[in-house]
């Protein structure tokens, strides 16, 4: 996790009118009243998972104000992800080759867990490897990663009990920040491409990519809503780093986000009800974590920095 956002990255609005801003409310379903009501009463039954990089390092959970916070992991984790009904996680690790003699070697070491972090079995490991980042399907069945072996990084598809691996990519070109569509036919994924990072979707059966992002800039970290309808993803345009929402075959990107040259926003994700997106926000390995609504109003935060939480995953 820590090579995911270092790779991010180095120099990592709302919407423009009042108008502009119902029309992109109604068509993502936004409620109004009664529905923000009915969304209050649902995030009492969600939390988000996360994994912190100083002090208590592990993986915690809290409610999605910020409240009942709790441990779930202990020590260093590289990646977290959990399926939709949060009853199941998957999580890793890099560590070194033991080996005195030897160049310096990693290999990864892959878990799946209960959705409380307990049970946690090794599932799979990937030797001579570093891991950037992960993520489990919707349906908890499978497992995407991302991982750097040879000079760079390419993607790895498995079941969640370890078997059927299958690599996704190999073209020399480095393919970050996996996330797969709520059916589990697709993966979303950023590539390094030479005018810049860029979203690409493929099917998980194999076959070509499709680039989904191409304005200028960079885009990353790519996340479906639950209903399949739209792609959230970090990204900069100039000097300017922030989170950005489009449709999920890459139409109407539109940025939510703006923090200026001087922080970055990264690893945005939907709540259950594809109405609210958490993401960390910071600078160097001081992040908070921050939830908004999906125009980009009522941003708020909900945990401060001292912590350095990263990787947010919003489920049930």
């Amino acid at each position: 996790m820590l090579a995911r956002v270092s790779g991010r990255r180095g120099v990592l609005i709302g919407l423009s009118a009042i108008g502009c801003g119902f029309a992109f409310l109604a068509a993502l379903g936004v409620p109004g009243a009664a529905g923000e009501r009915q969304a209050s009463r649902a995030a009492g039954h969600a939390r988000i998972v996360h994994l912190t990089t100083r002090r208590d390092a592990g993986i915690f959970s809290m409610s999605p104000t910020g409240g009942r916070r709790q441990r779930l992991r202990r020590g260093l984790v590289d990646g977290v992800s959990l399926a939709a009904s949060g009853r199941r996680m998957v999580f890793a690790n890099s560590q070194p080759t033991p080996c005195g003699p030897c160049p310096a070697d990693f290999h990864v070491d892959v878990f799946v867990a209960n959705g409380n972090g307990r049970h946690a079995h090794r599932v799979r490991q990937f030797r001579h490897a570093n891991l950037f980042s992960l993520a489990m399907s919707f349906d908890g069945r499978q497992v995407v990663l991302s991982i750097y072996r040879g000079g760079d990084a390419d993607l790895y598809l498995m079941r969640a009990n370890g078997e059927g691996v299958r690599q996704l990519t190999d073209d020399r070109r480095d393919q970050t920040g996996p996330s797969f569509s709520p059916d589990g036919r697709e993966v979303v994924f950023s590539q390094d491409d030479p005018a810049g990072a860029r979203i690409y979707a493929m099917p998980v059966r194999g076959g070509g990519k499709r680039r989904l992002t191409d304005d200028g800039g960079s885009a990353r970290d790519p996340v479906f809503s639950p209903n399949g309808r739209w792609i959230a993803y970090d990204g900069t345009k100039g000097a300017d780093s922030g989170i950005f929402l489009m449709h999920s075959d890459g139409r109407d990107g539109r940025r939510l986000t703006n923090v200026g040259d001087d922080a970055i926003d990264f690893a945005p994700d939907f709540s259950p009800n594809g109405r609210s997106i958490v993401f960390a926000r910071g600078a160097g390995i001081d992040f908070d974590l921050v939830t908004m609504r999906v125009d980009g109003s009522n941003l708020r935060r909900i945990r401060h920095s001292s912590n350095g939480f990263i990787d947010p995953d919003w489920t049930r």
